[in-house]
């Protein structure tokens, strides 16, 4: 409170979104007061040498987004991209399917009030606010999540829609390391991946990232020139899969993306 003047629910919000988003994890000390110590993405992206501390580049917020959509902790956030399988869906529809999913996973009833609240933190999260001018700057001042449109308005004021597609400011890196990181989190482990699990499956990349078929293809094909051929995409046999010969460190992915795009940026600083 003191560093940073800001009041206690401030700090509290900042843990919360720092723990929610995984750049910041829980200390095991056994203490009476819980610690807060960044993660390996956090301390890379935000830290003292970080790549992004000011979330400049497109790609830290696709690996935000990715962190909380994959997170099945979030449970809106979770639910909604990957178990949501409508392309448009309406607010008051979705609060009551989310009370009843709550009902049904967690054998208890969540308050109406949190799941609203929840919902309506969600969807000002992704969705650019309407021009107000009764509001202050600060006060319009939208989420950085929205700059990458994954949602938006359709007809109704209250209906919304998700934007699949290519994804254009999504990194062929970012891609890649978030494959990795889904891949490794696999119940079983194994040198093949298939496309549907890429494509549909709860917390892959097509469906955190709302990609299109043909745009998972695409950047699959990327991957043997990303990773020097240690992992492959494959469809000779008819079967559409990944294939991985060799192990790949998927945060050096990440560390050499921001480095050519610091030396772009350099390059064009001469300019």
């Amino acid at each position: 409170m003191v560093t940073l003047g800001v009041g206690k629910n401030m700090v509290r919000s900042m843990r919360s979104w720092g723990i929610s988003t995984r750049m910041l994890e829980v200390e095991e000390d056994g203490g009476r007061i819980s610690r807060l110590r960044p993660t390996a993405l956090g301390a890379m992206l935000f830290g003292a040498d970080g790549l992004d501390p000011f979330m400049e580049d497109p790609a830290t917020v696709w690996l935000v987004h990715w962190s909380l959509a994959s997170n099945p902790k979030l449970a809106t956030w979770f639910w909604v991209f990957n178990e949501l399988r409508e392309a448009e869906f309406e607010k008051g529809a979705l609060i009551k399917r989310l009370q009843r999913v709550s009902r049904e996973t967690s054998g208890r009833n969540i308050a109406d009030d949190t799941i609203e609240r929840d919902v309506e933190c969600f969807l000002k999260s992704y969705v650019s606010s309407a021009p107000d001018k009764r509001l202050s700057r600060e006060e319009l001042l939208d989420c950085p999540l929205t700059e990458i449109g994954l949602i938006r308005r359709s007809g109704t004021p209250n209906t919304f829609a998700f934007v699949r597609g290519r994804q254009q400011s999504l990194p062929n890196e970012v891609f890649a390391y978030c494959l990795l990181r889904f891949w490794n989190e696999r119940p079983v482990a194994s040198g093949t991946l298939r496309f549907d699990e890429i494509a549909f499956s709860a917390g892959g990349p097509g469906q955190v990232f709302k990609l299109t078929e043909n745009a998972i293809v695409d950047r699959l094909h990327a991957l043997a020139q990303l990773t020097r051929n240690s992992i492959r995409y494959d469809d000779t046999s008819g079967l559409r899969q990944v294939l991985r010969d060799r192990d790949v460190d998927a945060e050096t992915l990440l560390k050499r993306y921001y480095g050519h795009m610091s030396k772009e940026g350099r390059h064009a600083g001469k300019h």
